[in-house]
């Protein structure tokens, strides 16, 4: 009786599947940003790769290298013919579910392919929808490749990290996909997306001029409409109403001379609308501790 029931098991242990699908982490590239650009009536596909190794600073070590930063560039007439251009030459198996930011060019925006691209990246299910949302009008690779302070990891910089510098400065709102795609399908609201450059000389790595992330501007596109850029000096308005706005420097003036600089914090608005021979006016009342 005993040596049927051990047959039994056999049988059952010969029937098992294991984990034959599991790939080993070793074995795979993880892509944490991604970029597409719009040319030619082609798909320009940028991906960003880190080493997840030199990720992590330990305290009181100092790397004395900058951690690599691989840049991909795939092309086609579709998204998805442009990430099987990624493929040919990826060495292994292209995993995105660690990406963090997605970036879009000018050009792309003015073509009107947001919506067609947010169907194409709905289907890869790896990429997830709290994955922060950029533009810029500069070469995206130079955006990829650009490295934060002390050698740290891009994971460190505005394009992966926003929050950090909005908490300090908050000249804009950093918006992820998710908040981006419903707000651009609300009727009532008008979506914008952050832009990103690359500032020259305001900093110095030992005497050598550092190129770090800013902002510069955003893209207003709202309901598959591109209405166009607005730079950062003509948004001077928008921080005071917003209820995320955390920290905001304000200059005071007296007969046209700077008199004092203040922080405010945390701006408290009301909108008054007043309708006037078919012209809205409208009235703001802003409350700050400074």
């Amino acid at each position: 009786m005993r040596g049927y029931k051990s047959m039994f098991v056999i049988l059952l242990l010969l029937t098992l599947t294991g984990c034959w699908s599991r790939y080993e982490v070793q074995n795979l590239n993880y892509a944490t940003a991604l970029g597409i650009d719009y040319q030619n009536d082609q798909y320009i596909l940028y991906v960003q790769l880190l080493d997840f190794s030199t990720v992590a600073k330990l305290e009181g070590q100092q790397k004395a290298e900058q951690p690599p930063v691989w840049v991909g560039k795939g092309e086609g007439s579709s998204f998805t013919e442009a990430a099987n251009d990624l493929y040919i030459t990826s060495q292994q198996r292209l995993n995105f579910g660690q990406i963090s930011a997605i970036l879009f060019s000018e050009r792309m925006l003015q073509a009107n392919k947001v919506g067609e691209v947010l169907e194409l990246i709905n289907r890869y299910r790896e990429i997830r929808y709290l994955s922060w949302m950029f533009s810029t009008s500069e070469p995206i690779e130079d955006i990829f490749l650009a490295t934060p302070f002390f050698r740290l990891s891009p994971k460190a910089s505005i394009l992966h990290n926003p929050e950090q510098n909005f908490r300090q400065r908050s000249i804009l709102t950093p918006i992820r996909l998710q908040q981006f795609v419903l707000d651009s399908n609300e009727k009532s609201r008008t979506s914008f997306i952050p832009e990103l450059s690359i500032r020259k000389g305001q900093w110095k790595e030992s005497h050598k001029p550092k190129e770090l992330l800013t902002y510069s501007g955003i893209h207003v596109y709202d309901r598959n409409n591109y209405y166009g850029r607005i730079d950062l000096q003509e948004l001077s308005g928008l921080p005071w109403l917003n209820s995320h706005t955390v920290r905001l420097p304000l200059e005071l003036f007296a007969d046209e001379k700077l008199a004092a600089i203040i922080v405010a914090e945390k701006p408290k608005f009301e909108v008054i609308p007043n309708v006037q021979s078919d012209k809205a006016f409208f009235d703001i009342r802003v409350k700050v501790k400074a």
